[in-house]
């Protein structure tokens, strides 16, 4: 049953992720920051800097739909505190 709740989030977090970046822009980006590391394509550690890119990339939606799910109360207060003090 614990499944269901994680594959929900998951599909909210890549439907939001591909609102902001095409898999096409996501993967030029990890591209881009392994080859800034000093990886080569074609080799093993510019296709392991791949993969944890992406499983950085799956961590991070996690995490964020943790937090969503289970707002820290010190967010809470100061998001009430910014709609009835917008300036």
């Amino acid at each position: 049953m614990k499944t269901l709740p994680l594959l929900i989030a998951a599909a909210i977090g890549a439907a939001a992720l591909t609102a902001c970046a095409s898999p096409e822009e996501i993967h030029a980006m990890d591209q881009r920051t392994c080859s800034g590391y000093g990886f080569h394509p074609g080799t093993d550690t510019y296709a392991n800097c791949m993969m944890k890119q992406a499983d950085k990339r799956d961590q991070d939606m996690r995490a964020n739909m943790q937090n969503m799910s289970h707002p820290h109360p010190a967010r809470r207060r100061a998001s009430r505190h910014r709609h009835r003090h917008p300036c």
